[in-house]
């Protein structure tokens, strides 16, 4: 058994939290030993990530499209939304982020990424990482574990399904990110409408809903309803699919006593309450290298404040229990909070008095029924 260090740090898996804290080790010039190992053999645009955020930052040469407005829409009542403070809703394919990173990676040799490496065990030692494959073994002080983990049971999760694709004649205003369209409740729970148009012909439709157990059929049904409506006969072109499940759960905090760090959605890096997660991502990376390049122990993807832990129980559990009302939730929080108030409370630059402020828009009752259930579980 190897005792002396193949490498400084290994990273386990190459998505997107992986490849994120490479590009930002490349960024402050490391020159640490590091290894990406990913399952994969080759990598390919499956899917998207969208965010708020300023027009100019670190990934902007890799934003597809930009939106200075959204919508929230039930029935024939809508909210167009726009920032005061001049944040836009961007979306970045994941080609573009793969590309952007491997090309990044090609720049220098410290860092290298090992693609068709599954692992087949892991060993924590005291004074470091054994990570075994399939006819290969490294040993590093410290390894992060960024790959994806089937939940243990079902969770409460967005499963969505989506289309990309270009329509023969304009369809879409391209100036208006649908986020959360058509709101609406039916034997299978909440369900909305995902509308990203890139262009008056191309665009993103995706169909999501929240809940346990949704059969894949309900979600298909729901995807050609929207082309339907959406497209009225209008002939297209599919680009590609992409389809996925998002679990919303309030995460504890990490474990960091040992050597081996967990980061990425595993890690707790997508928002409970929303599912954004990129952001998150970058801002653990940035963390995570900044405490490698001072010698200092890496981190696990940072648990939210309590505070917040504790909104975003309280939020799930009425969803779950309320899906019926869910619509008229997330109307009352676009029609009666200030755009960047909202902003901030679904994003991580939230504050308790974001929070209060969102509550006072919201009907209590529900709310109210659901707190000891929430603080209950936000101490666990």
């Amino acid at each position: 058994m190897p005792r002396s260090a193949t490498h400084d740090l290994l990273i386990l898996g190459a998505g997107c939290a992986g490849l994120s804290l490479a590009n930002e080790l490349i960024r402050r010039d490391s020159k640490l030993r590091v290894l990406l190992l990913e399952q994969r053999t080759e990598y390919h645009n499956d899917r998207t990530w969208c965010f708020w955020a300023p027009p100019q930052h670190a990934y902007g040469h890799c934003v597809s499209a930009r939106w200075p407005s959204w919508r929230f829409s039930q029935g024939l009542e809508r909210h167009d939304l726009s920032s005061a403070q001049g944040l836009q809703y961007q979306c970045i394919p994941a080609a573009n982020f793969y590309a952007d990173s491997r090309s990044k990676l090609k720049t220098q040799t410290a860092i290298e990424l090992a693609l068709g490496h599954s692992v087949r065990s892991l060993e924590s030692k005291e004074d470091g990482v054994l990570v075994r494959c399939d006819d290969s073994e490294f040993y590093a002080p410290w390894a992060i574990d960024t790959r994806p983990q089937p939940p243990a049971s079902q969770p409460y999760a967005q499963h969505f399904i989506g289309l990309e694709l270009v329509a023969e004649q304009d369809c879409f205003a391209d100036d208006l990110a649908g986020v959360m369209e058509d709101m609406a409740c039916d034997e299978y729970g909440f369900r909305f409408n995902y509308v990203l148009p890139f262009s008056p012909r191309h665009v993103l439709l995706e169909a999501t809903r929240f809940g346990r157990h949704v059969p894949k059929d309900a979600l298909e049904r729901d995807l050609q309803a929207l082309l339907r409506a959406r497209l009225q006969n209008t002939a297209f072109r599919e680009l590609r699919r992409e389809q996925g499940m998002i679990p919303m759960q309030v995460a504890a905090p990490a474990e960091t006593a040992g050597r081996l760090l967990q980061a990425g959605l595993a890690g707790g890096a997508a928002r409970a309450s929303t599912g954004y997660a990129f952001l998150r991502i970058q801002h653990w990376a940035a963390r995570c290298a900044e405490q490698l390049l001072t010698k200092q122990r890496p981190i696990a993807q940072p648990p939210d404040p309590r505070w917040r832990r504790w909104v975003d129980q309280l939020f799930l559990r009425v969803i779950e229990q309320y899906p019926e009302r869910a619509p008229a939730f997330f109307m009352a929080m676009a029609g009666g909070v200030a755009s960047d108030t909202l902003l901030r409370f679904l994003s991580d630059e939230g504050r308790p008095q974001d929070f209060m402020k969102v509550a006072a828009a919201l009907p209590k009752a529900p709310f109210l029924r659901a707190l000891p259930a929430a603080m209950g579980a936000s101490r666990a």
